[in-house]
């Protein structure tokens, strides 16, 4: 009698080991195949452009990805759209009332989508890529550029929920051969009030120089620091 009652406790704990693997299994599935539309790289993004092309224009290509645990098997439509609310709300949470160091939102007439803010990924793929073409001459990097996007729409599935993956603010930083922190600290610094000369020079350990064109890189004279309110006027 005590064999057989043993026996049936050890079934019935099986059985629920069982039933309880098989629902874990059954909710890892349902979380798994679920599948959104997403920037691979989403929310505020450092993108690097170098300046030094044939044609004068940086062709950049956004990818766009569709997560999920099994393979995409449909033509998939995103529609993007210019996103400056976006902008707008990560400036005021990162700099407050400094409306002067705020992002700026990049002029359209310094970037242009050639096919268009429609990207189609096809079926078998994970990847499609929105192509944009940027000219950015004359571009001043006193000021910090952004261009803001997110996913509107999809023909299939729904863009991302989670926070940021379906935006994108991409920090525009374009490059030439000399821009880049160099050492400076062999360099000394003097200052000069009513007419006299500090006699203590001090300096800096780096400096950064920044794009101007093709040949040309500024950077910012004595101790001026990037967030300063006139930085404007120390640029060399």
């Amino acid at each position: 009698m005590k064999t057989a009652l043993k026996n049936l406790v050890h079934l019935l704990i099986v059985i629920i080991v069982a039933q309880t693997f098989s629902s874990c299994n059954d909710e890892w599935k349902d979380e798994q195949y679920i599948k959104y539309v997403s920037f691979v790289r989403s929310g505020y993004v450092d993108t690097y452009l170098n300046t030094n092309t044939a044609d004068g224009m940086v062709h950049y290509k956004i990818p766009i990805e569709i997560s999920g645990s099994t393979k995409n098997d449909k033509d998939v439509t995103v529609n993007v759209v210019i996103d400056p609310d976006t902008l707008t709300a990560f400036n005021r949470e990162t700099y407050f009332t400094r409306t002067d160091l705020f992002y700026r939102q990049l002029d359209e007439k310094y970037y242009n989508f050639p096919n268009g803010m429609t990207v189609t990924i096809p079926s078998g793929k994970d990847i499609g890529y929105l192509n944009v073409d940027f000219n950015i001459r004359n571009l001043d990097l006193v000021e910090k550029y952004v261009l803001p996007l997110r996913i509107e729409s999809t023909s299939e599935y729904v863009p991302s929920p989670k926070k940021y993956y379906k935006r994108s603010l991409m920090r525009i930083i374009p490059f030439n051969y000399f821009s880049g922190t160099y050492s400076a600290g062999a360099g000394q610094i003097t200052s000069t009030t009513n007419g006299v000369t500090n006699t203590t020079p001090t300096s800096v350990a780096t400096r950064e120089m920044r794009y101007v064109n093709d040949s040309t890189v500024f950077f910012y004279a004595g101790l001026t620091e990037e967030d300063a309110r006139n930085r404007s006027l120390y640029k060399i």
